[in-house]
Order: C-alpha cells, then structure tokens, then sequence
C-alpha cells in the first residue's frame, strides 16, 4: 500500500494549442477585515496573499467584496493571473 505523500504535488499541464508548459500555481491567502461588510455595503479587505516555489512571491491587495472568503478567492486570482504572466526565465 502506498503511503500518502506528506505534501501535495505540484502538477503541471501542458497547453496543447501553443505547446507552452508551466507549473500550477499553489497559493495561501490571509484577510484581515478592515471594514466589515453589512447587508448593504461591501466590505474592504487586506489580503496578503504568498505563493509555493517557484511562484513564492508575497503580494498585499485591498479589495471590497460581501465576504472575507470571497475577498480570499479574488485575492488569489490576481496573484494567479500576476504569477502567469510573469517571467520565470528573467531572473
């Protein structure tokens, strides 16, 4: 019986219609709730998000949003889509 690994692996995919490579981006997420939301207005958040090798990078984004999770996810996103479009291979 195999034994479960003591970390999640970091998988990969391949773009089949330009052949690009890349490693899937793993990432955490603290928010701390500057103003809290109410049933009429958004919430402002502080959420610092850090990634795994190779994308272990820290960023810090100020969102509004109804929830502290869903300022979590959008939190994530950008730090996805800023770790996608930066180049690895540049140092």
């Amino acid at each position: 019986m195999l034994e479960p690994s003591p970390s999640p692996p970091i998988l990969c995919y391949i773009g089949s219609s330009q052949g690009i490579k890349m490693a899937q981006i793993l990432a955490n997420a603290v928010v701390d709730v500057l103003k809290p939301a109410t049933p009429v207005n958004p919430g402002n958040f502080r959420v610092e998000v850090w990634g795994q090798p190779p994308y272990d990078y820290v960023r810090t984004y100020e969102i509004l949003a109804k929830s502290d999770t869903i300022a979590a996810q959008e939190g994530i996103q950008r730090f996805v889509t800023e770790m996608e479009t930066l180049d690895l291979s540049k140092g």
